[in-house]
């Protein structure tokens, strides 16, 4: 969002001169400098209602800092093209006059500094949580914190060793010091006992696969389109891939299965429709870099990346209890959903600066504490939650390399010869040579020779990875307990599951080659440019007209307004004036005097859409996308 600066010298007569004219009639008239007059007339004319929120700001020359701020909203004078009125002017407190010096000093998104800027009224685009942190008092504000107030705690968000049953403590008995134990278990909610046969962890394992977020990724594609055939991954068939090593790599290392069950089967329920090219598109969207019509004014409102929203799938948006939100599981899984892809920081004023490579929290984790997720390192804090991540990487590379081979894509025999190219391959040439000289001596007569030499190479390679991973963490893991003291929560602060460098070096170097025949083939980026559109005209469709979205988002969006004592409408049940207001509210297309709920409207309005498609199957969009435009 736009803000009009306009800066004085506070130790010089114009300082003096404001002050006295602010003081006495509440407004100031600044004669705009001709140099700046056709600037001024184009920041006003691009503005509806040629009204914009203004900060005035008192620099002393003499001890080089911001002494004193204002705020007020300014307006041309009809007959006089270089002269403004800002009006309704009000002192900024202490804190929001530091938070304009941080922008002040801060050079990482507007390339200069705004002190280097040598206009004196100049414009700056600001994300809007920054913007309403200088126009308004916060303190009793929402903005930042639209998290839902839990109405119901329940007994259960910690545990201890006696709440354990005797059943459980002895699955748990034999495992790794360095192993999760259903007593470290801790819930944002607990509202459910302990169960006497399950450990904590089944118990989430068992809520996931029962939820509807788990059911819908039997239709949503991992590459390949599920027209193509059923032969070909989906993302339920992916995940069940991702949790058989998963699986396999902790048993051997003696880590909780059932935690690795868990977050192997929620870690992909967040995906889009239509695989990571859904998924880019939506972020588009929601992080304000795609304009979806003419009236649309883009904004930031935290992106989307499927990891965060398996966060925000399990945690708020599933319907399981009568008194709360979504399916209360335990940090741990939580956690391990959320970085099996690994999360990076922002090390910017904003998100425009890390090239989409970091998403807001709070805009995912509705109900908890977001210091438990430890997000502080990219990396899980529990083992298991190391492996899945790792698990989901292996099981990548077979269904890449397996997929790719079905579809003609990739030839096991040009794959080889490429791959000779590099000596540290040798592994993996070493499984293809060796298959495919045992399919040449079979005795039998083989019906596929094609079926069956992928069916010997990928499980041989994901074979090779998962021997590599597990040896070597075991050694960093023995490492590790030589020289940490192992604490009743267990919290690991290292990466102590990966591959060896030898063989990291050959998973790379294959994922390279492969997505330059699978990734960027015609086929596949035919797929995504039709996914990436349909993607689009369904927000479209939504964002130009609310009252096509089903009654339950609408309802969702009611409920989340009213949690925030914001006053809403009903599209469905109110008066036609009313509706066709809120909805130009919703868009932002019209302000009332509340911005700041204006804005909370604005985001829950876009941040619902993008649930609501998000939430979609491969089938279930294509359906709409005809129902919505007729099937062109």
């Amino acid at each position: 969002m736009k803000l009009l600066f306009l800066r004085y010298i506070s130790n010089r007569s114009i300082g003096e001169s404001l002050r006295s004219s602010i003081l006495n009639t509440g407004i100031y008239v600044y004669d705009t400098p001709e140099s700046l007059e056709e600037k001024v007339f184009y920041w006003f004319n691009e503005d509806e209602d040629k009204l914009l929120e203004t900060v005035l700001i008192g620099y002393d020359s003499k001890e080089r800092r911001i002494t004193e701020g204002w705020i007020g909203t300014a307006e041309p004078v009809a007959d006089d093209s270089l002269k403004i009125v800002i009006g309704g002017i009000k002192p900024l407190r202490e804190e929001q006059i530091r938070e304009i010096e941080r922008l002040y000093v801060n050079a990482s998104k507007y390339k200069k500094n705004l002190k280097d800027v040598k206009e004196y009224l100049f414009m700056r685009e600001l994300p809007q949580d920054i913007l309403y942190d200088i126009l308004y008092d916060l303190k009793d504000s929402c903005v930042h914190n639209s998290k839902k107030d839990k109405v119901f705690k329940g007994d259960y968000t910690s545990l201890k060793k006696d709440d354990i049953s005797f059943l459980v403590k002895e699955m748990e008995r034999n495992l790794n010091p360095l192993a999760q134990r259903s007593y470290m278990a801790k819930r944002a909610i607990g509202m459910k006992k302990p169960d006497e046969c399950r450990s904590e962890f089944q118990r989430d394992k068992d809520r996931i696969v029962h939820s509807k977020a788990f059911r819908r990724t039997v239709d949503k594609a991992q590459v390949y389109s599920t027209h193509k055939g059923d032969h070909y991954r989906t993302r339920l068939t992916h995940t069940l891939e991702v949790n058989q090593i998963a699986k396999g790599i902790a048993r051997s290392l003696r880590l909780h299965e059932d935690l690795v069950e868990a977050i192997a089967l929620g870690h992909d329920i967040g995906h889009t429709p239509f695989g990571h090219e859904g998924e880019r598109q939506l972020d588009l969207i929601m992080s304000g870099k795609l304009k979806l019509c003419k009236d649309h004014n883009p904004e930031n409102f935290g992106g989307f990346k499927h990891n965060y929203q398996s966060l925000k799938l399990a945690n708020y948006v599933e319907e399981k209890y009568v008194e709360c939100e979504g399916l209360d599981l335990t940090y741990q899984v939580l956690e391990g959903m959320l970085k099996h892809t690994k999360i990076k920081k922002c090390k910017g004023i904003d998100c425009d600066t890390c090239c989409n490579k970091c998403f807001d929290i709070d805009e995912f984790l509705i109900i908890g504490d977001k210091e438990k997720l430890y997000l502080n390192q990219p990396f899980a804090s529990t083992l298991e939650g190391q492996v899945v991540a790792w698990a989901d990487e292996i099981a990548q590379r077979g269904h890449d390399l397996d997929d790719g081979v079905a579809g003609k894509l990739v030839d096991i025999n040009d794959l080889k010869e490429e791959l000779k190219e590099y000596e540290f391959m040798s592994p993996i040439v070493s499984i293809i040579e060796t298959s495919l000289d045992q399919i040449k001596k079979s005795k039998r007569e083989l019906v596929d020779p094609g079926e069956l030499l992928r069916a010997r190479v990928t499980p041989k390679i994901i074979r090779l990875f998962i021997d590599d991973i597990a040896e070597n963490s075991r050694k960093n893991m023995d490492e590790y307990l030589k020289t940490h003291e192992i604490k009743e929560d267990v919290m690991i602060d290292s990466e102590l599951i990966c591959f060896s460098k030898e063989m990291k070096k050959i998973v790379d170097k294959l994922e390279e080659v492969i997505n330059l025949q699978v990734i960027n083939s015609q086929e596949v980026n035919c797929f995504d440019g039709k996914s990436m559109y349909i993607i689009k005209k369904l927000f479209q469709a939504y964002y130009n007209n609310p009252k096509q979205l089903p009654d339950h988002t609408l309802r969702r969006i009611q409920r989340e307004l009213k949690d925030m004592n914001i006053p809403t409408v009903d599209v469905r049940k109110g008066k036609k004036r009313d509706v066709d207001r809120e909805i130009l509210i919703f868009k932002g297309i019209i302000c009332t005097e509340n911005r700041k709920e204006d804005f909370l409207k604005q985001k829950t309005f876009m941040r619902n859409i993008a649930d609501f498609i998000g939430g979609m199957t491969d089938n279930y969009a294509n359906s709409r996308f005809k129902e919505l435009y007729n099937g062109n």
